[in-house]
């Protein structure tokens, strides 16, 4: 799975890598250690603009919303990658509204032989900036007064974990370096092709590293976070 993940990296490099527009709406675009669940989180989409599509990057809410919900009771923050295309809630996003996630790394929590939790960081081995595998949704139905009415909302797609982090969690996002955003984003390929797409992506070389526990607490957010307990993995 994907519950946090953090981006020191701009938006704006990454908006230049895959030729996106960055929102106005997308404000101040700090670092960020500790990005959680239920924030607003820059993302990538293909939206129409007139006659053309466009990439854009702007704000979205972390967690999915459908866009026929009355309310946010129910906004999952990970799809599977290997149902999406067929579970009633994300079908239409997989097949339609994609989008990715820009990061720097993100965090899995493993279970000890004590029953604790301790998290680790994870990244990719050779340490580049990446994309997260993303559905979108507008949650047209909320009335007004609530949080993310009308505006986008996401879920992270998650995959089977790669073997040198599968002993962490059995569950990894997808990642995807520039060339695979850019695919992912277009509409011209249909679930196979996604499928195989994510897939050969995100098998690749990763390192971890132990962290501690104050990664689990949101409103910590701060760059002692990323500091291993250990030498990496």
């Amino acid at each position: 799975m994907c519950g946090r993940f953090g981006r020191t990296t701009t938006a704006d490099w990454f908006a230049g890598t895959i030729g996106a527009a960055v929102s106005a709406w997308l404000g101040s675009d700090g670092a960020g250690y500790n990005r959680a669940p239920g924030t607003w989180q820059a993302i990538a989409i293909r939206a129409s603009a007139g006659a053309e599509r466009v990439t854009r990057l702007g704000p979205a809410k972390w967690g999915f919303i459908s866009p026929r919900a009355p309310d946010a009771t129910f906004a999952p923050i990970n799809a599977r990658l290997e149902t999406a295309d067929t579970k009633p809630l994300f079908a239409q996003a997989f097949a339609n509204k994609r989008c990715v996630i820009p990061a720097d790394w993100w965090y899995e929590w493993q279970t000890t032989e004590a029953g604790t939790k301790q998290p680790w960081l994870i990244r990719p081995a050779d340490g580049e900036p990446f994309f997260l595998a993303g559905l979108w949704s507008s949650a047209k139905q909320l009335d007004h007064g609530q949080t993310a009415a009308s505006q986008a909302t996401f879920a992270v797609v998650t995959t089977q974990a790669q073997a040198d982090i599968a002993t962490i969690h059995p569950r990894q996002p997808v990642v995807l370096d520039t060339k695979g955003a850019c695919k992912w984003l277009d509409g011209q390929h249909g679930p196979s092709e996604l499928k195989q797409l994510a897939s050969t992506s995100s098998n690749r070389a990763y390192r971890s590293q132990p962290i501690s526990t104050a990664v689990n607490n949101v409103r910590n957010d701060e760059s002692s976070l990323v500091e291993p307990l250990s030498e990496n993995r």
